[in-house]
């Protein structure tokens, strides 16, 4: 590698206008490429992946460039027909859920909420929906029936979730206490 450069750079000495003519052609061959790279970088298609620490532990989120902020019906639709997290821990099925409306194209976040009583986060999904602004979803996955819950907090208040589409709303548990909020961080 040494000598090819010593001779690239005595070729250059010798030659630098042949040397500015191959430079020349190099970039104008190599622009569709560039172009092509920025226009997928930049196309409203396109993905990326977020990695985060939640929890301490390293996870990656896949975001898509277009995918926006969904009305709570078109939230609570999607929430219904959604598979995520079946017989998974909760930071598991909060990653799956956020790739899953990501590709669908919902915008979503994964939220950890510590609290004064517990030692590991409460993880949920957070959506900032266009009508009613963020709504915190925890979604799991039994195996007769999906209980996705809605959660309400504010720092210093309990940390409450119930279920959204309970067949039998009276049931024991469709109502839950958390614990009383330390912290919430959100990773988009």
């Amino acid at each position: 590698m040494t000598k090819l450069v010593y001779t690239v750079k005595r070729f250059a000495k010798k030659h630098p206008f042949i040397t500015i003519i191959i430079l020349a052609v190099a970039v104008t061959l190599s622009l569709p490429y560039v172009k092509a790279a920025f226009d997928y970088i930049s196309s409203p298609n396109s993905i990326y992946a977020n990695k985060v620490y939640i929890d301490g532990n390293e996870f990656y989120l896949i975001n898509y460039r277009n995918s926006t902020d969904p009305t709570y019906d078109e939230l609570l639709e999607f929430i219904r027909n959604d598979n995520a997290g079946f017989l998974q821990a909760p930071v598991e099925t909060a990653i799956e859920l956020h790739n899953s409306a990501e590709a669908a194209g919902i915008k979503t976040g994964v939220a950890e909420i510590k609290m004064y009583n517990q030692e590991y986060p409460y993880i949920v999904n957070v959506f900032n929906t266009q009508d009613r602004g963020l709504i915190y979803i925890q979604s799991e996955s039994a195996i007769i029936m999906d209980i996705d819950s809605i959660v309400t907090f504010s720092k210093n208040k309990e940390c409450i979730s119930e279920y959204l589409f309970s067949p039998y709303p009276e049931c024991p548990g469709s109502i839950r206490n958390h614990g009383i909020v330390k912290d919430c961080t959100i990773h988009w």
